[in-house]
């Protein structure tokens, strides 16, 4: 009988895990069953609550029956830019997060399809606004390569202050839009960003806007940025 020593549970209440990696039985499990040379589909699933119909949900998946389009919401290991540590006095190896790689393995933003979306120049309708303005308009043409599938994207739009007067996130999202694409086609995808949002608060605690150049960064995620362009305010 093969034994596991020390890490035995999944993440919970009682234990935190610095990675991903299977726990228990599990790996050798799946590796007796790859071994029967039987193709073979893993399916990781982690829901605290999940709901009964989930199977079917993912067989459609699975077969081509459905296209995924869902982003993930929280890579967990950080709050803005700074490390979030949560530590109970205890020390143990493995189940500590904090002692893992600093990189998530999935980004703020991460989804899969099984279409490929191409990315054209971003651009914004004005090149200056003031503080008192509408909001600006930020645009992408996005196309679906896929030839046969009609897809769902979601395209994200990201503000950088690199001058800011106090820190500052190195980019917040302030803009969303979850476009459906027939296949083979392409369309303009136009995402509003309110000039309040440009906001921060001051080292007098006071809320503003400052002017000054900001960057909008378009991608898929946080990490998969396919254009960006600048914009004044003043």
């Amino acid at each position: 009988m093969e034994l596991w020593q020390d890490v035995n549970a999944a993440t919970g209440e009682h234990v935190d895990m610095n990675d991903l990696s299977l726990v228990g039985a599990q790996r050798p499990l799946i590796k007796a069953i790859v071994d029967t040379g039987v193709p073979t589909v893993v399916v990781l699933s982690s829901a605290i609550l999940s709901i009964g119909a989930r199977g079917n949900a993912l067989a459609d998946v699975l077969f081509g029956d459905y296209n995924p389009s869902g982003n993930y919401l929280n890579p967990g290991r950080f709050i803005g830019d700074s490390v979030f540590e949560a530590s109970n006095g205890s020390l143990v190896f493995g189940h500590q997060y904090v002692l893992g790689n600093p990189q998530p393995w999935y980004p703020f933003g991460y989804g899969k399809s099984y279409s490929t979306f191409q990315y054209g120049s971003v651009r914004v309708d004005r090149s200056k606004i003031s503080r008192s303005d509408r909001p600006i308009v930020v645009s992408v043409d996005v196309t679906n390569k896929e030839k046969k599938r009609n897809a769902t994207e979601v395209v994200q739009a990201y503000i950088s202050d690199d001058i800011a007067s106090v820190m500052v996130p190195n980019r917040q999202l302030r803009g969303v839009d979850k476009v459906v694409i027939p296949a083979g086609k392409t369309k303009t995808v136009s995402i509003p960003i309110k000039v309040e949002d440009l906001g921060l608060w001051n080292a007098r605690m006071i809320y503003v806007v400052e002017p000054r150049n900001f960057t909008v960064l378009v991608g898929s995620s946080s990490q998969d940025i396919r254009g960006n362009t600048a914009f004044l305010v003043q």
